[in-house]
């Protein structure tokens, strides 16, 4: 690749019909182009020719006259984007990427067309109905296609030295209801397909999608909360990966692998992300924390869903550095400044700076020791590096200043089984269920209890 000539990825996506992958492209779109405002936005992407900006205003423009979602796509269309991000006053092009909008009938890897996009990736967009997952007890089954995809191509990567990477994105959670019972289902859930991926040592990264239509007078408003991160967030990682040489996709590793060559080193090293590692991350919220950037747990579970999707400046923070510089500064003069301990934790969380955002929180900890949110926070952090030890001593803090915390209970009893203590887990796991009255969350927590400890026995 020339030098200072920015790369071309192209993006698979992946999922079956009405999932919202079209919907999900046209608000990543909205979101970023709202307003025009690209100036006050760390990293955003745009059309980078007329055709791609003008089929996605239509789609826009349908759902805002219909108020209705788009029928689901009936053939591939291709869409060339280009990502850019602020370098001083001056927008800096990190990469051109192609996306294909492809229907979910062909998306099965012996579709010839199929086949040929995804040996032309780079990296891969996989779609999950979010309310599907938590209502329709045979969605599972329907996802089943979409795993084994993901494994074999995870493989085929993994043998080829490629450094291959999925967003996994959880869409129409705008559908969902707030409150614990609904995380904690989709984590159970979904813990039979990363535990799969993860032993697949599948480079993931989980995000959750909400794009939902708002009547207003006599026409509709799109409103997308972190749809376009996904996208951002693998275009970015990939501009890592490839900052110095020419961007090699599925087919030129499936090649290598025919050839019984030797593979190039995997570039794992490169990127700087705790998060994009392949260990399994145990405890439900953790879990949640894993795919969003480890914000406020408890804030989650009180606040629903929505609280949980970042918003776009989570993924490149190029004026982090000078913010940064100003909370110090302000911490120096006064190091009980919650305000500004709070935000360097926030900064360095967005950088996925795990220890130094650890740090931080300690020293916020011991000026709110009484904020439960803030240890939840912790274990979060903790999970996402892999430090069970760690987490696990975080929800013991918790324990220790209210005993009966139902999600420091389960959580803990999570990673005790993972650790083969079924006793101990089983004890957790009764005394969370003692704790919370009859209703949802309790047969959650004993469905919970019993698919861990089965599982493991």
């Amino acid at each position: 690749m020339a030098k200072n000539t920015p790369p071309t990825f192209n993006l698979l996506s992946i999922g079956h019909r009405g999932v919202g992958k079209t919907v999900f492209l046209a608000g990543s779109y909205a979101e970023l182009q709202s307003g025009r405002q690209v100036e006050s936005k760390d990293i955003w992407f745009e059309g980078a020719n007329d055709q791609a900006q003008t089929t996605l205003e239509k789609l826009l423009g349908y759902m805002a006259q219909t108020g209705q979602y788009p029928p689901a796509t009936m053939k591939v269309t291709d869409f060339t984007f280009t990502a850019k991000a602020h370098e001083g006053r001056k927008a800096k092009t990190l990469c051109e990427f192609r996306w294909a909008d492809i229907p979910g009938e062909i998306c099965h890897l012996d579709n010839p067309n199929f086949e040929s996009m995804l040996l032309k990736s780079h990296g891969c967009c996989v779609f999950i109905d979010a309310g599907a997952l938590v209502q329709d007890p045979q969605y599972l089954a329907q996802l089943e296609d979409t795993v084994k995809q993901v494994e074999t191509i995870s493989s085929l990567a993994a043998q080829s030295g490629l450094q291959y990477i999925f967003a996994l994105i959880l869409t129409k959670c705008d559908l969902l209801d707030a409150g614990p019972a609904k995380l904690i289902k989709i984590e159970q859930k979904l813990r039979s397909l990363t535990t799969r991926l993860d032993e697949a040592n599948t480079i993931y990264r989980r995000f959750y999608s909400s794009i939902s239509i708002i009547p207003a007078g006599g026409t509709s408003v799109v409103k997308a909360e972190g749809a376009s991160v996904p996208i951002l967030w693998l275009v970015s990682e990939l501009s890592k990966v490839y900052q110095a040489q020419t961007p090699k996709n599925l087919g030129s590793g499936f090649e290598k692998t025919l050839s019984n060559a030797q593979p190039e080193p995997s570039y794992a090293n490169n990127i700087s992300s705790p998060g994009l590692t392949s260990n399994r991350q145990t405890g439900i919220l953790p879990k949640v924390l894993a795919g969003v950037a480890a914000v406020g747990v408890v804030g989650g579970l009180l606040f629903g869903l929505s609280k949980l999707l970042p918003n776009s400046s989570s993924v490149i923070a190029g004026s982090s550095s000078e913010i940064g510089a100003q909370y110090e500064k302000a911490l120096r003069e006064n190091p009980e400044d919650t305000e500004a301990l709070a935000k360097l934790v926030e900064l360095h969380q967005e950088q996925e700076q795990y220890e130094p955002a650890i740090g931080y929180l300690e020293q916020l900890i011991a000026l709110k020791p009484d904020d439960m949110n803030l240890y939840f926070q912790k274990a979060g952090l903790y999970a996402i590096m892999g430090r069970k030890d760690k987490e696990e001593a975080s929800y013991d803090e918790i324990l220790a200043r209210q005993g009966n915390n139902v999600m420091a209970l389960t959580n803990k009893a999570i990673l005790r089984s993972t650790q083969g203590d079924l006793d101990t887990a089983k004890t957790l796991f009764a005394k969370a269920e003692a704790s919370v009255p009859e209703g949802e969350l309790k047969q959650t927590i004993q469905d919970v209890a019993k698919d861990w400890l089965e599982g493991t026995e």
